[in-house]
């Protein structure tokens, strides 16, 4: 089964609803509490089968609250290089 998570995630956060009978390399929707999208650099959702960024919109329960001893670059990385919440 084909998942997406990252140590920062704490869980997975986008995994196939429908194995054993999914497509290797295609994501189902993110499941429910995860507000996932693909988006371009100003934070617009990019159409379907274009190449973009995968974010999460929204903090989660599992969430990362800090990198270790810099809460600054944090910041920046997670919540300041695209503009999210539009």
């Amino acid at each position: 089964m084909d998942t997406w998570w990252q140590t920062e995630t704490g869980a997975i956060m986008i995994a196939p609803c429908r194995a054993p009978y999914a497509e290797a390399g295609v994501g189902d929707p993110a499941p429910a509490g995860v507000m996932a999208d693909v988006v371009d650099l100003f934070g617009k959702p990019v159409a379907a089968n274009q190449e973009g960024f995968l974010i999460v919109r929204r903090p989660w329960p599992s969430m990362a609250r800090t990198l270790w001893r810099d809460p600054e670059r944090y910041r920046q990385q997670y919540w300041e290089r695209i503009d999210a919440c539009t």
